[in-house]
C-alpha cells in the first residue's frame, strides 16, 4: 500500500520500524524525515514508548526448575541416542567378543614387560657365564613371545571393535546423505544448512558417532584388563607395600605421559600459522573476489584478516606458554613419582622388608600401566564433541520433510495424458 496506508495500521511492522525510527533519529532529522506530500495531513509521527516485538514480549527469566528439566531431556535425549546407535550394532556380537579377547591380552602383556625387565636385570649379576647365556636366551624369548603376543592382540582389538564402528558408520552416513537429498529447497538456503556445513557433517560427524560405542567399549576393555592384570602381577611377585606406595603415583604418571604423548603428536598447534578465522577469510576472498572487488569491499577485508590474525597471535601466545610448562609438568611427574617409589622401596631394602625383585617387579608394572593408561586417554575421541556430533546426525534425519518427493500422500491427477499439443 502507500505510506498513508502502512501508517494507518498502527500495530503494523511499517508502523513499529519508523516509530523506531523516530526514536534514534533526533529531532532536527526527524522534521527532515517527516513526508512532505500534500494533502496527506501526516507530520512528524509521535514518539511512542515501546515498539511491541515478538522476542520481547516472550522473554523471561528461567526458574531453577526449569534448568533441572532441560538437563533432564538433554541426559533422556542423550540415552536415546545411546540406544539407538547400539541398535545398529546388531549382529556384531562376534566382532566385540573376539576385540575383548584382544584387549585382555594387550592389557596383561604390558606389566608383564614388567616382570621380564626386572629379571632381566639381574641375569647380568650372575658369575657364571653360562648361566648369564641361558638366562639371556629365556628373557629374549619372553619379550619375542610378549611382543607377539601385543601384536596379535591389537590385531584383534582394532578389528573386533573398529568393523563394528565402520558399519555403523556406514548405515548412519546412508541415512544422513537419504535424508539430505530429501529435504525440501527451502530447508537448504538456510544459513545453518550451508552446503559446506553438510558436507562437512557428512564427513566428520558421522565419522564420530561411532566412537560412542566400539571404541568406548574397547577403550574400557583395554583399560580393565591393564589394570587388573598390572595390580595382580605386582601384589602377586612384587611387595605389597610398594605396590600401594605406586597405586597412588597412577594418576601422577597417567596425567604425565597422556601430556607428553599429546605434545608429541602435534595436537596443541592446531590452527596452522595464521588461525582457523583468518584461513576462513582468505578462502572467501578467493572464491569471491569478483564479488568483492564489485562492491569495492577490500578494504572490509583487509581489516577483518588483520583483526583475526591479531586475536590468533594473543591465543598462540597463551598456547607457547602452555606448550612450555606442560612439558615440564610432564617430566615433573614421571620422575617424582619414581622418586618417591625408589625412595620408599630403598627404604624397605634397608630395613629388609623386601628384596630387589619385590621391590622393582611394582615399579616396573605400574610404569608399564602408566605408559598404557595414557595412550589409550590421549588416542580417545571427544566423547562430548561425539555427542553432540551424533545428535545433530539424527535431528537432521528424524527432521520430516515439508514437500517430501518421494511420499505417496497429496492430491493426485485422475488420468494423465501425454500430448504434446
Amino acid at each position: 500500500g502507500t505510506y498513508n496506508q502502512l501508517m494507518a495500521r498502527a500495530g503494523g511492522y511499517f508502523y513499529a520500524l519508523n516509530a523506531k525510527q523516530e526514536q534514534r533519529a533526533p529531532s532536527g532529522a526527524q522534521n527532515a524525515m517527516a513526508p512532505r506530500g500534500a494533502g496527506t495531513g501526516i507530520g512528524r509521527v509521535p514518539s511512542v514508548g515501546r515498539v511491541p516485538s515478538a522476542s520481547s514480549s516472550v522473554e523471561r527469566i528461567k526458574s531453577v526448575e526449569e534448568e533441572k528439566e532441560e538437563k533432564k531431556a538433554e541426559a533422556e535425549a542423550e540415552k536415546k541416542v545411546m540406544s539407538r546407535i547400539w541398535k545398529l550394532h546388531s549382529g556384531d556380537s562376534l566382532h566385540f567378543l573376539i576385540g575383548s579377547i584382544g584387549a585382555l591380552m594387550v592389557g596383561v602383556a604390558h606389566p608383564a614387560n614388567g616382570i621380564v625387565f626386572t629379571k632381566s636385570m639381574f641375569s647380568f649379576y650372575l658369575s657364571d657365564p653360562d648361566k648369564v647365556e641361558e638366562e639371556g636366551f629365556l628373557w629374549g624369548g619372553c619379550l619375542i613371545g610378549i611382543a607377539i603376543i601385543q601384536v596379535v592382540g591389537d590385531t584383534l582389538r582394532g578389528w573386533g571393535f573398529g568393523v563394528p564402528g565402520a558399519k555403523v558408520t556406514k548405515k548412519i552416513r546412508e541415512l544422513y546423505f537419504g535424508a539430505l537429498i530429501h529435504q525440501e529447497i527451502g530447508w537448504h538456503d538456510l544459513p545453518e544448512n550451508a552446503s559446506g556445513t553438510l558436507c562437512a557433517g557428512l564427513a566428520t560427524e558421522v565419522n564420530l558417532v561411532q566412537a560412542l560405542t566400539g571404541e568406548t567399549m574397547g577403550r574400557n576393555v583395554l583399560t580393565i584388563c591393564t589394570v587388573i592384570g598390572a595390580f595382580g602381577i605386582s601384589f602377586w611377585f612384587g611387595s605389597w607395600s610398594i605396590t600401594l606406595v605406586a597405586v597412588a603415583t597412577i594418576p601422577l604418571m597417567v596425567s604425565g605421559m597422556a601430556i607428553e604423548l599429546a605434545m608429541v603428536a602435534g595436537k596443541n598447534t592446531e590452527g596452522g600459522s595464521m588461525g582457523a578465522a583468518a584461513g576462513r577469510i582468505v578462502g572467501e576472498v578467493v572464491t569471491s573476489i569478483r564479488t568483492i572487488s564489485s562492491f569495492t569491499l577490500e578494504v572490509l577485508y583487509v581489516k577483518k584478516f588483520f583483526e583475526s590474525i591479531d586475536a590468533h597471535l594473543k591465543a598462540s601466545f597463551r598456547k607457547a606458554i602452555a606448550n612450555g610448562i606442560f612439558p615440564g609438568y610432564s617430566q615433573f611427574a614421571l620422575f617424582g613419582a619414581f622418586a618417591l617409589l625408589f625412595w620408599y622401596g630403598g627404604k624397605q631394602l634397608a630395613e629388609g622388608k623386601a628384596d630387589f625383585e619385590e621391590m622393582f617387579i611394582p615399579i616396573f608394572c605400574m610404569f608399564m600401566l602408566g605408559a598404557g593408561l595414557g595412550q589409550a586417554t590421549n588416542n580417545a575421541t571427544d566423547a562430548g564433541k561425539a555427542t553432540v556430533a551424533a545428535r545433530r546426525v539424527f535431528s537432521v534425519i528424524d527432521r520430516e520433510n515439508t514437500i517430501d518427493s518421494a511420499g505417496q500422500t497429496g492430491d493426485k491427477p485422475r488420468s494423465v495424458q501425454g500430448k504434446i499439443s
